[in-house]
């Protein structure tokens, strides 16, 4: 039988976010590391597809994705906190130096009433003369850090400024590996792929546009109005061409089979074929079997 010795990875970050800088350095189980040999700063990144380490100024990165993690252990070490990372091969990396920060406060003086709204939400209501104070700040610390931002995962495409029905307004719309992001002037929506039942294609007779409909479950909430479709509104005859911005060794793996590198043609047709080939969801499109009647209220 022959045994692999397999090295441990160490990152020694200086900051705790979910983008932290680090230096990395490689030692072997059971040998201590010189404290010479941290080297290769660089930038840490948790996300919701896995975590990547950069060195800063170029180079090779180390990115561990979710589908090859085995086990996570978090343990409180003096001064800092320690993330360790197993992966199904046997190599292990371990992250220390988090510390325990407060991420932002609100000032509950601003705070007129609070709901509760279903089993997972908490609605905040501000005081009308301060609302427009307070919204701003507490919204600006929840898209810096809450990963609902462009801090994010970089889109695979983006449709800009596509007319949406439901819910209603102008949106950006960014397709990412793991979900469908609607981009709006004031409002912005991640939705999990894991969430999209299905997908209608609904030419509109004798108008130049075309219906996709997004069907959720569970639906998206704008103020107290649920919605478990999104109705997208496209210009049937306008013609795009797209080019997909995914890693080489990412497509060749994972999408090569599902996606093609580039696409042009109608923008319902490229849209719900990349979205098809992200998220695997079903397409429905009318036909001579299929009548598909939409209400809109």
């Amino acid at each position: 039988m022959v045994t692999r010795t397999v090295p441990n990875v160490y990152l020694q970050q200086s900051c705790s976010s979910h983008v932290v800088t680090a230096r990395v350095c490689r030692a072997y189980p059971g040998k201590s590391i010189p404290r010479d040999l941290f080297f290769n700063v660089g930038q840490l990144k948790v996300h919701s597809r896995g975590l990547a380490w950069k060195k800063q100024g170029g180079g090779k990165a180390v990115e561990v994705d979710t589908s090859e993690i085995a086990h996570i252990t978090w343990m409180k070490v003096p001064r800092s906190n320690h993330l360790g990372v197993q992966i199904k091969d046997g190599l292990k990396y371990k992250f220390v130096g988090f510390r325990d920060q407060q991420a932002f406060e609100v000032s509950l003086a601003d705070v007129s009433q609070t709901q509760l709204q279903g089993k997972n939400d908490v609605i905040l209501e501000f005081h009308v003369d301060n609302t427009t104070v307070a919204n701003e700040v507490f919204r600006e610390k929840i898209m810096s850090m809450a990963d609902v931002g462009s801090g994010g995962e970089e889109a695979v495409v983006t449709f800009d400024t596509i007319t949406i029905l439901a819910p209603r307004g102008r949106y950006n719309i960014e397709l990412h590996l793991s979900l469908l992001r609607l981009q709006g002037q004031a409002t912005d929506f991640k939705i999990q792929y894991s969430s999209i039942v299905r997908v209608f294609v609904l030419p509109k007779s004798n108008q130049p546009h075309t219906f996709v409909v997004v069907t959720l479950d569970p639906p998206i909430r704008k103020g107290q109005t649920m919605y478990p479709h999104i109705v997208m509104q496209f210009e049937t005859d306008y013609v795009v061409e797209s080019t997909l911005v995914m890693n080489a060794d990412l497509y060749a793996t994972k999408y090569k089979d599902k996606l093609e590198p580039s696409y042009k043609g109608l923008i319902h047709e490229v849209f719900t074929m990349i979205l098809h080939g992200l998220s695997g969801t079903k397409t429905t499109r009318p036909g001579n079997s299929v009548v598909v009647r939409m209400v809109m209220l």
